[in-house]
């Protein structure tokens, strides 16, 4: 079970930890100029003038990662050789169809050569990235 919290006064400047007193007031602007004046346009200017204010640079920095990721271009040639691969397979069957007598494939036309064309031209996707997790 964990130990009561301490209460503390504001005006107690002795306490250790992280301890959050009551505010003042008037002290809600924190060493600016009061509240009920608005900066002139000039003073408006200089703080534009200064630019965006960015934090200093850190040894502790670590890139964003990627979250797409990018297939070299020679993969893209091979999916499409793939693909062709397995098109070819699947016209070259339905040819036979066509005419009978033709006989481009061994055994002749037959469904099989149509599921290998399919089967074929799927996996080249694979090698165009499409399917590709992203990290």
């Amino acid at each position: 079970m964990p130990p009561n919290k301490r209460r503390v006064k504001p005006a107690d400047v002795e306490h250790r930890g992280r301890v959050t007193i009551p505010r003042d007031p008037a002290a809600t602007n924190l060493g600016a100029e009061p509240r009920g004046e608005e900066p002139t346009l000039s003073e408006m200017a200089k703080r534009y003038e200064r630019g965006p204010v960015t934090p200093p640079a850190s040894s502790r920095y670590t890139p964003p990662i990627k979250s797409v990721r990018l297939r070299p271009g020679w993969h893209k040639k091979v999916g499409a050789l793939i693909l062709v691969a397995g098109v070819v397979i699947a016209v070259l069957n339905d040819v036979m169809l066509l005419a009978p007598s033709t006989t481009v494939l061994p055994g002749g036309h037959s469904e099989f050569y149509l599921m290998l064309g399919i089967a074929i031209g799927g996996y080249s996707t694979r090698w165009f990235g499409w399917f590709d997790r992203a990290k």
